[in-house]
């Protein structure tokens, strides 16, 4: 499931998206995707009761220590209270909605970058847009500047935007000046059978019989691979295959939903590969002995017979 948004952002363009009601009466509405009333009727089978979804005026509740960030729920914050399985809702049909809940995420997503779009469209001045070289280019170049025109800065702040590529790709290019070529190129892959994954899963079948798969949770298998990623990362800083002086990864998600992390090592200068016995030392190529090591073994002779 994926979403299609057009253009750059840059455009001038409306706030909000082209969601026309049909009213009973024959008229036509147009609401805004903050609509309450635009999630439950968009999602009727998840929402039969017709519960509303977010709007902005969802009023913020205090912390366990009393402590209040805004005085209203975010759209982020409204989302990511509604993907947690919680006890009195384990029959909730959001979670049992196969593609549907996948459709409902992705909604979501798209929402919030439209509603943080639209936030950066109107705070040009105050994330000081005008400073960016890009104005000055535009004013310079050959199309005729007018009143009218307007040039939409995405600073590199927002997730995903040019500038943001860009300076993580000097970033790393400025490690690989000061550090030199990398040392080890590790690739890190989601597993679908992970305990955490299954342990998660809703248990209870549905009518029909069907039980939940990772592939029915994308939320959950994002989850547990953030914090085993975490984990990976805390190892090699921590010396796992030498000393560590730096290291630069990616993460990508491939066709079917899975994960999968790449990240370059760099090492110090007395912990650098030098001949076969330190590649000897990281890399082995072997199956595990299935009575000293069961656990290991049963992981590889599965990924034997997957692929």
């Amino acid at each position: 499931v994926a979403a299609i948004i057009p253009g750059d952002g840059s455009e001038e363009q409306s706030n909000h998206r082209d969601i026309v009601l049909h009213l009973h009466g024959g008229q036509l509405k147009q609401i805004s995707h903050l609509h309450p009333h635009y999630t439950p009727l968009h999602y009727t089978i998840i929402f039969p009761t017709g519960e509303p979804g977010y709007h902005i005026n969802i009023p913020a509740r205090h912390g366990p220590q009393g402590q209040q960030r805004t005085n209203n729920v975010s759209e982020t914050s409204y989302y990511a209270y509604r993907l947690q399985q919680r006890t009195l809702e384990t029959k909730a049909a959001l979670l049992w909605s196969g593609k549907l809940f996948q459709q409902y995420v992705v909604d979501a997503w798209a929402s919030v970058e439209q509603s943080r779009l639209n936030w950066v469209r109107h705070n040009q001045k105050k994330i000081r847009a005008e400073v960016y070289q890009g104005v000055v280019d535009a004013a310079a170049g050959d199309e005729e500047v007018t009143p009218q025109s307007r040039q939409v800065i995405l600073p590199s702040s927002h997730t995903g935007s040019e500038r943001q590529m860009q300076q993580l790709f000097q970033d790393s290019m400025a490690i690989c000046r000061h550090f030199h070529k990398p040392d080890l190129f590790l690739t890190m892959t989601a597993n679908p059978k992970w305990s955490e994954i299954e342990e998660a899963l809703l248990k209870e079948p549905t009518v029909n019989g069907k039980k939940q798969t990772a592939a029915d949770r994308p939320d959950i298998v994002a989850r547990v691979f953030e914090l085993k990623k975490n984990a990976v990362v805390k190892e090699i800083k921590e010396g796992l295959f030498g000393s560590c002086v730096a290291h630069v990864h990616t993460i990508e998600f491939q066709k079917r939903g899975l994960p999968h992390m790449h990240i370059l090592i760099f090492f110090h200068n007395h912990h650098r590969i030098k001949d076969a016995s330190d590649v000897d030392s990281i890399v082995s190529a072997q199956i595990p002995d299935p009575v000293a090591q069961p656990q290991l073994y049963q992981v590889l002779t599965w990924f034997k017979y997957l692929f």
